[in-house]
């Protein structure tokens, strides 16, 4: 990757399901400690389904950040179906190897607080784990605050970790 790469963040469509596939296989295949894993990856078709039902659902989202054709990143926002909690919606986001620490998952993040606002989301949360403390750091930078802590939520390698519950008003 150049200095002069540049990446383009956009909604996904079911069209996306292919190059979404790939990337996510190359993620699981770096078998990082700091992220839930997929017993197997999704086929294409299944991918495809799968953006079908989260676009349909009420205020939830997946974006991709490209650069070459090539999806550099991703972020999936899910809305909060209770009445009460519509306000509320929870996300997820990985970027590719090679795009780590060049700020996609910044732009990720900055993209999805427009489109909340839009979508009259107020509160968003993210979970995660104790041992990605790069994560953690660009969370707080954003705006992210600690609502707590979620002891040996996880067991990564052998090792139980904990998880951490953070959120931001928009």
């Amino acid at each position: 990757m150049s200095s002069q790469d540049s990446i383009t963040i956009r909604e996904v469509t079911p069209d996306d399901a292919e190059i979404m596939v790939r990337f996510l296989v190359e993620l699981d295949a770096e078998n990082l400690p700091v992220l839930f894993r997929r017993l197997r990856p999704r086929t294409v078709e299944q991918q495809h389904d799968h953006i079908q039902r989260h676009l349909s659902t009420p205020r939830s989202t997946i974006m991709i950040a490209l650069a070459n054709g090539m999806v550099v990143g991703i972020l999936d926002f899910h809305g909060n179906a209770r009445a009460q909690c519509e306000h509320v919606g929870g996300f997820g986001v990985s970027v590719a190897q090679s795009w780590r620490r060049h700020k996609v998952a910044t732009k990720l993040i900055e993209e999805l607080f427009e489109w909340a606002r839009l979508q009259k989301v107020r509160r968003v949360e993210l979970e995660v784990f104790s041992n990605n403390a790069g994560a953690f750091k660009l969370y707080e930078h954003l705006g992210f605050v600690l609502e707590g802590r979620r002891r040996e939520a996880v067991l990564v390698e052998g090792t139980y970790i904990d998880t951490f519950q953070m959120a931001k008003l928009i």
